[in-house]
């Protein structure tokens, strides 16, 4: 069995790349809550409705899926349209975004 520096640099790429895949698994993920709160906002029933105003107008879960979808939080609350952020952080990542 050959464990020399060759074995090993040849491991290493194998290694990195798949430490990447899990990465992408959760951004899809990420993203595909927030897209089923977009959707229940607008066709769930009135629960689902409610449970998903209450996502997005700044939950502190909605900013923890945007981190891990790589979208920022005020980008989703304006897509959700008629929200107005109903917490401190949610207003603070709201007018981050008006001014940038």
């Amino acid at each position: 069995m050959n464990v020399g520096p060759a074995r090993v640099a040849s491991a290493r790429p194998e290694t990195d790349a798949l430490s990447l895949f899990p990465l992408v698994g959760y951004q899809r993920l990420a993203i595909r809550v927030i897209q089923l709160a977009l959707r229940d906002l607008n066709c769930g029933s009135p629960e689902l409705r409610s449970s998903a105003r209450a996502f997005l107008a700044g939950d502190p879960l909605l900013f923890l899926w945007c981190d891990l979808a790589d979208i920022g939080p005020a980008q989703v609350m304006a897509r959700a349209g008629h929200i107005q952020p109903s917490t401190p952080t949610a207003r603070l990542a709201s007018a981050r975004a008006s001014v940038s």
